[in-house]
């Protein structure tokens, strides 16, 4: 439950075990399961089949307490339920009936809705019960790997790299960034092309953005693509710095329209499964750029 970063990992391990992997996540892109065999499902039906279920989600207004009493009911009878997210997802005195009905055979919990648990806790000392004391991202490991991430984005972010991290853009999980890092490239090339072919007016008003995929539409992510196109359109005729945060933004104050437009198309897997095409028009008419196809690599 939470396909991210975490989620994953878990998963990867959990088929290395040779077991049948299901996940939940409203925001993970439907690619992401595939690249590792597991299927995206909805909630209903990850709680009612799962033997064990591992939460890493985080805790918003929308999953707080999200297993409680009726969630457990739709469970199978002796599911096993690990909790290393955060303690305010599970009703915890839910939990305690769940435990003491058999509904729930055993609970992993690392993480508590209040840290430290009380000392009388029943949950903490509930015989089906095994407890660590929030320790996930504490150990040697995870502090030396932490370090290890921030020093890589600082680099990247001073060489001018994409960014996977940044807390105020929308987020771009690793795996679609890596994908999506040659066709970034290009989109930006193909706004700084616009700007030098349409001439005439007061220079580009608008650019609709045609993308052909053979992928579904909605595993293609394309507010980093979209942000690239509008850094070429812009930085070469201002003193405007564009980037992922505020490339929307800037459009929209630099009265420049963005559209964008999916078409799904049949490609066999060992073609680009990308093409852009950038339709960018000046104050009087709309035309043609041009399209090209970004390999990666080349």
């Amino acid at each position: 439950m939470g396909f991210g970063k975490v989620g994953s990992e878990v998963a990867r391990r959990a088929k290395g075990l040779g077991m049948q992997v299901i996940a939940h996540d409203p925001y993970a892109p439907a690619d992401r399961g595939r690249a590792i065999g597991v299927e995206l499902v909805p909630f209903d039906q990850a709680i009612s089949t799962a033997d064990f279920i591992s939460l890493h989600m985080p805790l918003t207004p929308a999953t707080e307490k999200v297993f409680n009493d009726d969630t457990f009911e739709k469970m199978k009878k002796g599911a096993r339920i690990v909790n290393v997210a955060r303690g305010g997802v599970i009703d915890e005195d839910a939990l305690l009936r769940a435990l003491d009905s058999g509904k729930v055979a055993q609970a992993a919990l690392d993480v508590f809705a209040e840290e430290p648990p009380p000392r009388d806790s029943r949950l903490v000392q509930h015989e089906r019960v095994t407890v660590t004391p929030h320790l996930g991202a504490s150990t040697k490991e995870a502090q030396e790997g932490v370090a290890i991430e921030i020093a890589e984005a600082v680099v990247g972010a001073l060489k001018g790299e994409l960014a996977a991290t940044a807390v105020n853009a929308p987020m771009v999980p690793p795996e679609v960034l890596s994908k999506l890092a040659p066709y970034a490239v290009l989109a930006e090339k193909l706004g700084r092309l616009a700007v030098q072919l349409v001439a005439g007016g007061s220079g580009i008003k608008s650019a609709k953005v045609v993308y052909k995929s053979a992928r579904d539409p909605d595993d293609l992510d394309t507010r980093l693509l979209r942000a690239m196109i509008t850094k070429g359109i812009i930085e070469p005729i201002s003193d405007s710095f564009i980037n992922l945060v505020n490339a929307d933004f800037t459009a929209k104050k630099k009265g420049l329209r963005i559209s964008e437009e999916r078409v799904a198309v049949d490609a066999p897997p060992e073609l680009p499964d990308l093409s852009i095409q950038d339709h960018s028009a000046s104050t009087r008419a709309w035309e043609e750029i041009g399209q090209l196809i970004a390999v990666p690599g080349y």
